[in-house]
């Protein structure tokens, strides 16, 4: 499959790039990257218009309770410019190492991402560690009792 390209031109300065008035006290400032990286580590986590394990519209890059779509967005700036399709779910996986396939809830391994499937996100809302660190045999013993997912 051929794999699909965004070109995107951003022009930063290094305070800003600005449109200037003649004294005008509506002129706008873009903010460098400095004043950005600033302002992002006082961000507090917001809801994603859907999951990142679900194909739709785009994203925003740091919706969801982790890094995760900050970082597809990054590696692929397609999934929250244009859609986010099988493509960015797929890097939900490769990117960020956390699994999206609720068909392998009876199996150890990466994370799952918490919202998952309904059963994933009442797992995860019960034990952060389920969707921080890994799916071990307590959160698939959780699974069982709390959404009866049947495993041996």
């Amino acid at each position: 499959m051929a794999r699909r390209y965004l070109c995107i031109v951003v022009l930063l300065a290094a305070g800003g790039c600005g449109v200037e008035g003649d004294g005008d006290e509506n002129a706008r400032t873009v903010p460098g990257n400095s004043d950005i990286e600033v302002k992002q580590g006082a961000l507090v986590p917001f809801g994603c218009a859907h999951s990142p394990c679900k194909q739709g519209g785009v994203l925003t890059a740091g919706c969801g309770p982790n890094e995760c779509t900050a970082w597809i967005c990054s590696a692929d700036p397609y999934c929250c410019a244009v859609r986010w399709d099988s493509i960015c779910v797929a890097e939900v996986g490769s990117v960020c190492q956390h699994r999206c396939d609720c068909g392998t809830i009876c199996t150890q391994g990466n994370p799952f991402y918490p919202d998952a499937c309904d059963c994933i996100a009442d797992v995860c809302s019960a034990d952060p560690y389920c969707g921080e660190v890994g799916w071990d045999s307590i959160c698939i013993d959780e699974a069982n009792s709390i959404c009866n997912a049947g495993c041996p």
